[in-house]
């Protein structure tokens, strides 16, 4: 696998991670008073899916000799 074909494939899984993300706050119910444990479950799923991609982006940044500042 060559430095390319990694950047793509970082890209690739950030993407899905950011769809997965957004499938499961969009299916979570309006947050309810008090929010129900399964809800609550999958809203930090998603938010766990967008760090992770932003690790993805952080890992392709270093990559390509992006300084994080």
């Amino acid at each position: 696998m060559t430095l390319n074909d990694t950047i793509h494939a970082l890209g690739d899984t950030a993407a899905d991670l950011l769809s997965m993300a957004r499938t499961l706050e969009e299916t979570a119910l309006p947050p309810a008073d008090p929010i129900d444990p399964t809800e609550a479950d999958q809203l930090a799923w998603g938010s766990e899916c967008r760090y992770s991609a932003g690790a993805c982006i952080a890992a392709i940044n270093h990559l390509n000799g992006v300084s994080p500042e």
